[in-house]
């Protein structure tokens, strides 16, 4: 959470409250700012939401709740530092974290989050909740579907698909297209693991 706060504080974006759906710890630097979700105000539903969480499965039932509340508009957060084209337009929900860049005309989904010092070439597509760790490399033509999950410092060759629900694991090096629902290992990267749910066991459907 200290990243998303330094990346939204460094954007110019205030932090107006922190809504707690699930009763677990906040780790949110201000408690003051933590709501209840039986507390949220019709005046705080007009109010852009973003949802700071990683895993694809986890961002999809977050967003899905806010929108069941009565939240109206989702936020796009982009780092000061991001490097990208004049013709790159993240749709709504997207975050772009310190370090990333982005070559030119590369598509991104709704809700996409992109950690640290990512790197994404150039024409890439990135369909809605893909998520990509700190330090992960893509060169052009990548594409990636609903719900992907690419680890820390991976790197994905040109043209190769990532499929739906798809994990790459950390540091693999991806040579050839990713089936859906696999979980893929090593380098080069092999499947090791077929029909899983998604990241952490939990799919974007």
């Amino acid at each position: 959470m200290s990243d998303i706060e330094r990346c939204l504080r460094d954007a110019g974006v205030p932090i107006v409250a922190a809504v707690r759906n699930r009763d677990l710890p906040s780790w949110i630097s201000d408690p003051g700012l933590v709501v209840d979700v039986g507390a949220v105000t019709e005046e705080l539903k007009r109010v852009p939401f973003f949802v700071p969480l990683f895993t694809p499965g986890h961002r999809h039932v977050a967003v899905s709740e806010a929108l069941d509340l009565g939240f109206l508009t989702t936020r796009t957060i982009k780092h000061p530092s991001c490097v990208d084209g004049s013709d790159v337009d993240p749709a709504a929900g997207c975050y772009l974290a310190a370090g990333v860049t982005i070559g030119a005309r590369s598509e991104f989904g709704r809700h996409v989050f992109i950690n640290r010092a990512a790197s994404v070439g150039h024409d890439c597509r990135l369909a809605s909740y893909v998520s990509l760790a700190p330090g992960v490399t893509m060169g052009a033509h990548v594409e990636a579907g609903r719900g992907a999950f690419v680890g820390i410092g991976a790197v994905v060759l040109p043209e190769v698909r990532i499929g739906a629900n798809a994990v790459v694991a950390a540091g693999s090096v991806v040579t050839t297209n990713v089936p859906e629902r696999a979980l893929v290992r090593g380098n080069p990267a092999r499947v090791i693991r077929s029909g899983i749910a998604g990241h952490q066991g939990i799919a974007v459907e």
